[in-house]
């Protein structure tokens, strides 16, 4: 096993473009390994917007914005959506044209431009995601029925989620 040894750091003192070529091979070599024999990850496939979440996410953290304002009181809040979540795609165009005899065609596709993740599995590729639109919120506090909580609760609520006066309600709590 010596002389092997032996005779590879030979050759590499000899010739050492050899060298850089054969140590050059065997990163290659590891590299494409570790593509092989790696464990597909989650970050490829497309993640799932989950639109509950979202809008109960949102009442709690509109809910404590209440809350925090000067004589709301405790509150709860109930956010009504008036679209789901839409998904914009990249698109690919495809031209061809036709210039036989008289008359120039020209024909445009569009399709969707899709990947393949290291299991195989093809997915479309995302540009954006537009979040569902807001119909209307409705907010029950325990100062409801002061006009000054509730016009500042109405202007807290429309700055937060970038809504209309319309579209909120403030509601006192039954006691």
């Amino acid at each position: 096993m010596n002389e092997y040894i032996t005779k590879i750091i030979n050759l590499f003192k000899n010739n050492k473009t050899s060298a850089i070529a054969v140590i050059a091979m065997i990163g290659l070599l590891l590299i494409t390994a570790n593509y092989i024999f790696k464990k597909p990850s989650q970050d490829t496939t497309e993640s799932v917007f989950d639109e509950t979440e979202y809008i109960e996410s949102l009442e709690r953290r509109v809910s404590n914005m209440v809350s925090d304002i000067k004589g709301a009181g405790s509150s709860s809040v109930v956010i009504n959506i008036i679209s789901t979540t839409e998904s914009v795609y990249v698109k690919e165009n495809k031209k061809s044209s036709d210039s036989s005899s008289d008359t120039n065609k020209t024909e445009t596709e569009d399709s969707v431009l899709t990947m393949k993740d290291s299991s195989g599995n093809e997915y479309a590729l995302v540009t954006k995601q537009i979040l569902p639109q807001i119909g209307g919120v409705t907010v029950v506090c325990d100062g409801g029925d002061d006009p000054s909580v509730k016009a500042a609760v109405i202007d807290a609520v429309c700055t937060v989620l970038n809504i209309g006066a319309n579209k909120v309600c403030v509601i006192a709590k039954a006691n």
